[in-house]
């Protein structure tokens, strides 16, 4: 069981750093960090601590915004610094050295909340410790979720990235009248993000059958493009994100229920 009262400051730590990173974070400022532009990580690390500041609605905090601003500065500068010198040198590995990025970024961010929330609470007055809230429970719901949906799109994303390199690559090879139809540019990423919003939804309501429901409705879908033995590559493709996919989603959903036991 974890302190009540680490987590009533842990668990809006986290959930402002989900939203900031990957609901409101745009393409454009990832491109812009990723040029090391010293400005945009100033103002990506100022929409952090703010947020985090306001979530945790601990006003005597002061300290907390300048501890989440230092923090997410620094471990996007390093991390991007790192990636860049990577990419360049090993540009074969794009995949794999953006992936190992991302956890390892990730990883960095949420260790540095629970010691940011371990510091703040070595620092609160004696005998004001803050309890979790039903406000606590709904941040662990909306977090759950980005983490289901939104996060695992980014790693199913790289995690299939090569398969759907080889996939173009062969298509390339073959004339026009042969290639697999492709379906809208960013349709897959949102059927993946549906897919898990549901797979959430159904795991956290205890509908766990469901999910079962879902992989059959899927399957029906998706049999035209599976059943044709010269899609067979593509057919791969799909069943591998698929599986990652609802993977993701179901494990994610877990864990938020985990995490609702802890607030209880």
């Amino acid at each position: 069981m974890i302190d009540p009262t680490l987590a009533a400051i842990f668990l809006p730590l986290l959930c402002a750093h989900l939203v900031i990173d990957f609901l409101a974070q745009t393409r454009a400022e990832v491109e812009r960090k990723g040029r090391l532009h010293l400005p945009t990580f100033a103002v990506h690390a100022g929409e952090h601590a703010l947020l985090a500041y306001v979530l945790c609605a601990g006003w005597n905090l002061w300290l907390l915004p300048l501890l989440v601003f230092a923090a997410h500065f620094a471990i996007d500068l390093v991390k991007e610094t790192v990636q860049r010198g990577f990419l360049v040198t090993h540009p074969e590995a794009s995949v794999r050295v953006r992936l190992s990025a991302l956890v390892i970024d990730q990883t960095a961010h949420v260790v540095s909340l629970l010691l940011i929330a371990r510091l703040l609470i070595d620092m609160l007055p004696e005998g004001e410790s803050p309890a979790p809230t039903p406000m606590t429970a709904l941040l662990v719901i909306a977090s759950g979720w980005i983490i289901a949906a939104r996060v695992g799109g980014v790693v199913v994303g790289l995690a299939t990235q090569p398969y759907l390199d080889e996939l173009n690559t062969a298509s390339a090879d073959r004339p026009a009248s042969e290639r697999p139809s492709r379906g809208l540019s960013r349709g897959g990423q949102a059927i993946g993000t549906l897919e898990r919003t549901l797979i959430f939804l159904l795991m956290v309501m205890g509908i766990e059958a469901g999910v079962g429901f879902l992989i059959a409705a899927k399957s029906i879908f998706r049999f035209g493009e599976i059943k044709d033995a010269q899609n067979r590559m593509e057919a791969e493709y799909i069943i591998i994100g698929t599986f990652l996919s609802f993977a993701w989603g179901v494990g994610a959903s877990w864990l938020t229920m985990l995490a609702m036991g802890w607030v209880g």
